[in-house]
């Protein structure tokens, strides 16, 4: 985000938890997957480690579920071939 790279933790803060929670709202696993990525970013910024493997987890596992999907969506469209 625009605040992470100006270095306004605050107002990033504010704008990454909005994204966040909007994303969930719409059910954008993408955008909930970047979020959780920013706010690890944020996090680690902020010195607060706990907080920041938290979000990076939570983000590795969104992640690799979309890349599963993703994996069994080509293998399914093979296998009409």
């Amino acid at each position: 985000s625009i605040y992470l790279d100006k270095n306004n933790l605050v107002e990033a803060q504010k704008y990454l938890e909005n994204a966040l929670y909007i994303s969930k709202e719409i059910g954008s696993m993408e955008d909930i997957s970047n979020s959780y990525l920013a706010l690890y970013k944020l996090d680690s910024l902020k010195g607060d480690y706990k907080r920041a493997l938290n979000k990076q987890q939570q983000y590795y596992r969104i992640k690799d579920s979309l890349n599963q999907e993703k994996i069994n969506q080509q293998i399914a469209e093979l296998k009409t071939i």
